[in-house]
C-alpha cells in the first residue's frame, strides 16, 4: 500500500482525520509542513515543461559510450553547452524518492506506513494531482466543511482578535474576503479533480468524519488495526467559540457577498463525497 495524502480547506476536520488514521490504522499521517512541496512541484513543472530542455537536451541524443562522450567535449561544437545526460523523467523520479524518504523516516515504532496532511495544497497549485500521479498506489483524501461556519471558524480560530475585540471588526470584510477566495480556489480545484479521478481521491464533509472510525476508513481502503489507539475518535481542535456581537453580524454581512458562489460550490461537492455510514 501507498502513501497517504490529506488535503482540506482548513478548519474543516482535517486534523481529526489525521488523527483517526494514524491511530487506527498502520499508517503514520504527519502534519503540516508550510506547503514546501508547492516549490518543488513548479521546478518540476517548468523542467517537464522547458521546450529548450526538450530540444536541446531530452530529444537530443548522445553517445553511448563514454569515450564518445569525452571525444565530443573534446571537440569544439555549439552544443556543448547544453550537454546533458539526464532525461525527462529524471527529476520527477528524484523527487518521488525525496519525498518518500522525508515522510517515512520518523514513523513511530509498529507502524509501516506514512503519509501527510496540507492545507495549502490545491487552488493555483497542482501539487495534489502531481503527488497522485507520481505515487500511484497512494490513497488520497479532501475534507470540507459548510462555507459559512468554515470562514467564521478560521477567523475565530486564525485571527481572534478580529472575532473578540469590538475596534477591530472593520478588519473583517478583508479577511474574509481573503479566506473567501482561498476556499473558493481550493473547492474548485477539489471537485474538479475528484470528477476527473473519482476512484482516486475520497471526498469527506465534517459529518462524515462523525462516522463510526470502520465506515471512515473503509471508504479509504484502509484497513484498521487490531489495537487501534482510539475508539471511538472525540472530537479534534475546536478551536475558540468567543466572539463579539458585533464581530458575529459583520462575519454574517461578509459572507452574504459570497452566499451564492460558496453555495454552489459546497453543494458540488456534497454531491460527490463519499456515503460513509449510509
Amino acid at each position: 500500500m501507498g502513501p497517504v495524502f490529506l488535503f482540506g480547506t482548513g478548519r474543516c476536520g482535517s486534523t481529526h482525520l489525521q488523527r483517526l488514521i494514524s491511530l487506527n490504522t498502520e499508517v503514520w499521517v504527519w502534519g503540516e509542513h508550510d506547503g514546501f512541496l508547492n516549490h518543488l512541484m513548479r521546478g518540476l513543472k517548468a523542467y517537464e515543461g522547458s521546450t529548450a530542455m526538450k530540444r536541446a537536451v531530452f530529444d537530443a541524443p548522445l553517445p553511448e559510450s563514454d569515450t564518445a562522450l569525452v571525444e565530443r567535449v573534446r571537440s569544439e561544437t555549439m552544443i556543448l553547452s547544453w550537454l546533458n545526460r539526464i532525461e525527462r523523467a529524471t527529476l520527477r523520479d528524484a523527487l518521488r524518492l525525496l519525498i518518500e524518504r522525508m515522510f517515512s523516516k520518523g514513523v513511530p515504532k509498529g507502524w509501516t506506513g506514512w503519509g501527510f496532511k496540507e492545507i495549502l495544497y490545491g487552488g493555483p497549485e497542482d501539487t495534489p494531482a502531481l503527488l497522485l500521479e507520481m505515487f500511484p498506489d497512494c490513497r488520497a483524501a479532501f475534507s470540507f466543511r459548510e462555507p459559512a461556519a468554515t470562514i467564521e471558524s478560521m477567523i475565530r480560530s486564525w485571527t481572534p482578535a478580529l472575532a473578540r475585540e469590538p475596534g477591530r471588526i472593520g478588519e473583517i470584510p478583508a479577511t474574509y474576503e481573503y479566506r473567501a477566495k482561498k476556499w473558493v480556489l481550493q473547492m474548485q480545484y477539489f471537485v474538479a479533480l475528484k470528477r476527473a479521478q473519482p476512484h482516486r481521491i475520497a471526498l469527506f464533509d465534517t459529518d462524515a468524519l462523525n462516522a463510526p472510525t470502520g465506515a471512515v476508513l473503509d471508504a479509504m481502503r484502509l484497513p484498521q488495526r487490531e489495537d487501534a489507539l482510539i475508539r471511538p475518535m472525540p472530537p479534534t481542535n475546536r478551536g475558540p467559540q468567543q466572539r463579539s456581537d458585533p464581530a458575529g453580524q459583520m462575519i454574517a454581512a461578509s459572507f452574504e457577498r459570497w452566499r451564492d458562489e460558496m453555495t454552489e460550490l459546497y453543494d458540488a461537492a456534497m454531491a460527490l463525497r463519499e456515503r460513509v455510514g449510509q
